[in-house]
């Protein structure tokens, strides 16, 4: 279970730089039901918050192809 929590993280963390889907759209799609819950998750996983990662997104681009 703990494995497709993680993966389902970095899907979001994907999502969160390529798109400008607000954050609680994107929590619900990745199967959470509370943004907040999300963001909680996120920054245990990652030690950000999803913000902070799409906001450096927009200041630097993805290297390479997906």
């Amino acid at each position: 279970m703990r494995y497709l929590a993680q993966w389902r993280l970095q899907l979001a963390r994907t999502h969160l730089r390529r798109t400008p889907e607000p954050l609680s759209a994107v929590a619900h799609r990745f199967g959470y039901r509370s943004e907040t819950a999300f963001c909680r998750a996120f920054k245990r996983a990652f030690g950000v918050s999803p913000g902070s990662v799409r906001s450096r997104a927009a200041t630097s681009p993805l290297p390479g192809p997906p």
